[in-house]
């Protein structure tokens, strides 16, 4: 009895000298830059949230990281990171923004090309201004506002002399990944058709019985 409770009694004092130790997240700050032509900082990780500011194409911004990695916000599909700017602290797409340590390797996830050469513009204001950077037949692109055919222009980023670069196009020399818009309008048409023509011959027919 007496041995059990000396060992007991041992277990006790080893525990009581062993600390637990917790590991916690280290957080902190890393450079991010604006990888878009413009991103949104929102007052809170929400698209409808209070628009704080207009961030500009390759500004600088410290993002809040946990263990060296960007810290996420998920809000619905979208992912936000907690970002300053000049003393102004809110959140922004994490699709907008690179880590400043990012090299150009980091292409981006085309989804169309060119279906001509084309130049880029780049926009002042309201205005869309041609650049010198002149695009060739079947270059790859990442449309990242989204494919809208009825917009004059269409927001694009590319690989230029091994530079991801940013911009504008008009988007009639874009052709979207997937089905051509121009072929689906061609099919839309040519079944339109074939319907008027399968009902004039039925109602033709339908007239020659009843004579």
């Amino acid at each position: 009895m007496k041995k059990l409770l000396l060992l007991i009694l041992i277990l006790l004092c080893v525990f009581s000298f062993n600390p637990i130790f917790v590991a916690h997240a280290e957080t902190g700050t890393a450079n991010f830059f604006v990888c878009a032509n413009s991103a949104i900082l929102y007052a809170s990780a929400d698209l409808s949230s209070e628009r704080l500011e207009t961030l500009q194409h390759k500004t600088i911004v410290l993002v809040e990281t946990e263990d060296s990695v960007a810290k996420e916000y998920v809000s619905g599909s979208h992912i936000f990171y907690k970002a300053t700017h000049n003393e102004t602290t809110g959140f922004v797409l994490s699709d907008f923004v690179l880590q400043d340590t990012q090299t150009t390797s980091s292409t981006p996830n085309f989804n169309g090309k060119t279906n001509s050469a084309c130049f880029v513009f780049r926009l002042e204001g309201e205005n869309y201004v041609q650049t010198t950077i002149k695009l060739e037949r079947r270059q790859k692109i990442f449309m990242y506002e989204g494919y809208h055919a009825k917009k004059e222009y269409t927001a694009i980023s590319f690989v230029y002399e091994n530079e991801v670069m940013y911009g504008y196009i008009e988007t009639k020399y874009i052709a979207p990944n997937g089905i051509n818009p121009i072929i689906l309008t061609c099919i839309c048409l040519i079944v339109a058709i074939l319907g008027i023509a399968f009902s004039w011959i039925f109602v033709k027919k339908r007239k020659k019985k009843m004579a």
